[in-house]
């Protein structure tokens, strides 16, 4: 009876106490985010010279690239590997606005992030 109290008041409890799921032991834990590209692409040539392509995540930061206004895709719709795309790489996955410029013509946009590749044509008339 008394080994059993033991047991229960002291070995019991150390041993749970042990058994933390949370903890694998590495003091630098640290959460991987989930990432995706986001691709922008045109299927007709573009009335200017380049496209300026902005992106703006939900903490305000901006990346920009720009896109050769003649660079056109004509077969179908392209994957992120394809090009000529714009390509942003590696994006955390989120909220987006986005902006493409063309000479005098502004399009803008938001796009949600929870793919592997997300693509977008842009339309510039």
């Amino acid at each position: 009876m008394y080994l059993k109290k033991i047991f229960l008041c002291l070995i019991l409890p150390l041993a749970l106490l042990s058994c933390n799921k949370g903890d694998d032991g590495d003091e630098n834990n640290t959460t991987q985010q989930d990432t995706g590209d986001i691709a922008f692409y045109i299927d007709n040539a573009a009335p200017c010279n380049s496209v300026l392509i902005t992106i703006t995540d939900s903490d305000g930061n901006d990346s920009s690239l720009g896109l050769n206004g003649n660079d056109v895709f004509s077969s179908g719709t392209p994957t992120c590997n394809d090009l000529p795309v714009a390509l942003f790489a590696n994006r955390p996955h989120g909220v987006y606005q986005w902006t493409a410029t063309c000479g005098q013509i502004t399009i803008s946009g938001q796009l949600g992030l929870n793919l592997d590749c997300f693509v977008a044509k842009l339309v510039l008339q």
